[in-house]
């Protein structure tokens, strides 16, 4: 591979990660070397952190709960609440990633929220929850738990 490979082949491309990678692009640095430099270090989970992802959690649930009310989108008000609690969770979500690996915060807000969902349903909708349905929220709580270990 020539020195400058790496560098020429990065400029053909526009998306914003080939950009990134040319910006830390030197001559003759390896590809793998340079796209381990632009991922970084894993950030430390901090408070900030926690609270982000439990507040994005929230809007998520408020989003799930809010498309149950609106009934196929009959009900004006939880129709539009839905599209806002979930464009509010998403765009949090982003933020969020500042603060946790994506691989860890994405596991934790759908196993939480899948859990959490089913609980909602049980308490807010009357929904019967069966052995099988236990036992599943059962093993997404102790997911949850083994990837925070």
């Amino acid at each position: 591979m020539k020195p400058n490979m790496v560098g020429n082949q990065l400029n053909s491309f526009k998306t914003p990660g080939a950009m990134l990678l040319r910006q830390r692009c030197t001559a003759g640095t390896p590809l793998n070397a340079v796209s381990t430099a632009a991922a970084g270090a894993i950030p430390p989970i901090t408070l900030k952190g926690i609270i982000l992802l439990a507040v994005t959690i929230t809007l998520g649930l408020c989003g799930a709960t809010s498309m149950k009310l609106s009934n196929n989108f009959q009900n004006l008000i939880p129709s539009i609440l839905l599209f806002v609690f979930y464009l509010a969770s998403f765009s949090l979500f982003t933020v969020t990633l500042q603060y946790w690996p994506i691989s860890i915060a994405y596991a934790i807000w759908s196993g939480v929220g899948t859990a959490a969902m089913g609980i909602i349903g049980y308490f807010l909708f009357g929904e019967r929850i069966q052995l099988p349905q236990y036992i599943g929220i059962a093993l997404i709580i102790a997911g949850t738990v083994c990837i925070n270990l």
